[in-house]
């Protein structure tokens, strides 16, 4: 295993985000018996996003959430005539089942107004990301101008190839994880922010790295600062 990274300016969040992602493929629906989308002028509105928003908050894992342990798990919703959800199913794995558990409790909470062609009421699929974060930001007003840098990197790679010993990679995709590094070096959040599409290798990854230590980016006078980064994992051959 290799590990490459290049920091990231994303300032982390726990909420749920209620976009809709309207433009799935025709692959994925037709996973389905139920109809696939046909000519709409309005997406479906959810009309109870403080609901939504505070049971997203109340069923992140308390376990998971100890860890530092995050991701946005998207999940695949047909939406009826009225406005009811017929089906629901996750679209894209966080890595973490609790946490995908939790997504669909989320959105089996959510009551939509329907989507509309015209002035008729009409049936849609959609996709969201229901995310858990852990709340972790930048320092204000304070530049990174050393990124960090890993300082373990033997022992993760040793981890990952334990971890994923006699076992043939399903893709040749990789995943990304986003890190938040203390001052200190240590991750304080992790999440999956790219599948690599292999279950085995997005947990693996998510795992090595609760392990990870580095040295901490520095600002322009030299002092230790927090900040995000991103970290791909290059699975060996």
């Amino acid at each position: 295993m290799k590990l490459s990274y290049s920091r990231s300016t994303a300032v982390a969040l726990l909420a749920m985000a209620a976009a809709f992602v309207t433009s799935a493929s025709a692959a994925a629906q037709a996973r389905s018996t139920l109809p696939q989308n046909g000519d709409y002028t309005e997406p479906p509105r959810l009309l109870n996003q403080p609901e939504v928003t505070a049971l997203a908050l109340s069923s992140y894992p308390p376990q998971l959430k100890e860890m530092g342990l995050g991701g946005s798990p998207y999940v695949r919703l047909y939406i009826d005539e009225t406005g009811a959800v017929a089906e629901r199913r996750i679209e894209r794995s966080s890595a973490l089942p609790a946490l995908d558990s939790a997504a669909l409790k989320v959105v089996d909470a959510m009551r939509f107004a329907p989507a509309k062609n015209g002035e008729e009421p009409t049936h849609l699929w959609v996709t969201l990301p229901v995310q858990f974060r852990i709340a972790a930001a930048n320092t204000p007003g304070v530049a990174v101008k050393t990124p960090p840098r890993t300082i373990n990197l033997h022992e993760i790679e040793e981890d990952l190839g334990n971890r994923l010993a006699y076992r043939t990679m399903r893709t040749d995709r990789r995943p990304q994880l986003a890190i938040f590094v203390a001052k200190d070096g240590t991750p304080v959040a992790i999440e999956l922010r790219e599948p690599s599409g292999d279950a085995a290798l997005d947990s693996a990854a998510l795992l090595a790295g609760l392990a990870a230590r580095f040295e901490p980016a520095r600002s322009a006078t030299g002092e230790p600062v927090e900040t995000w980064m991103l970290i791909t994992v290059h699975p060996s051959r």
